[in-house]
Parts: structure tokens; sequence; C-alpha cells
């Protein structure tokens, strides 16, 4: 089982592209029309504005590289794949190969803080 583990790591890491400095991060509504929350990576956090989120939401998780602009941004979202996010028990969860992934941990593995909607840390 430990010759195991660091293949699960690397399979869940895998789930979430690497965020560079200045990354946002984007949470939007299923359809992709409404966005939830935001978010640029600064200084190791991930602080994601906006109202709290509804438990049991089903969210997607779109990436966009640090320093675009809109035209930039578009051509990446064009053949970026939207990670699927719920929220369980006040925690974002994004869903990988092998289940449900928090994506605090994820963050937490390329040394990012997240700071969620709603909870107004400085």
């Amino acid at each position: 089982m430990k010759a195991l583990l660091p293949w699960l790591v690397v399979l869940q890491a895998a789930v979430l592209p690497v965020l560079a400095p200045g990354a946002e991060v984007r949470l939007v509504s299923a359809d992709l029309l409404d966005v939830h929350a935001f978010g640029r990576v600064e200084e190791g956090r991930l602080r994601l504005e906006g109202p709290p989120l509804d438990p049991g939401a089903q969210l997607r998780l779109l990436v966009f590289p640090p320093g675009g602009d809109a035209d930039a941004a578009a051509r990446a979202a064009s053949g970026a794949r939207a990670l699927e996010v719920r929220v369980v028990d006040g925690e974002l969860r994004v869903r990988g190969p092998d289940g449900d992934v928090a994506l605090r941990e994820l963050l937490s593995r390329q040394g990012i803080e997240l700071i969620a909607p709603g909870e107004g840390r400085p």
C-alpha cells in the first residue's frame, strides 16, 4: 500500500492544474453563465470573493493563466476543462477520477492557502 501512495497523490494533484501567481480562478454555475466566486493567486493565497456558497451547490471551477487580457482569457477558456465542484459541509470538493477531493487540500499541496467566500481572513 505504501508503494501506491505517491501515485495516489499524483493522480489527485493532476485533477487541478498548477496555479502560478496571478492565475485567476472562477467558480461558476453548472451552465457556465453565472459567476458565484472569483479570485486570483497572490502571495501564496487564493482568496475567493463572493457571497457564501449554498450547501449542495453544483459548480464548475475555471482556471485562467496569469497576465492575460480578455482575448487571451477567451482563448484559454475555449479549450479549458471545467472541473466539477460541489459544496459539501461548507467545503469545496473537486470531482476527481477516484472521487471527490477537497479543493483546500489540492491547493495546499501547491503551497497555496484557500480563503473561501465568507471566511473573511486578512
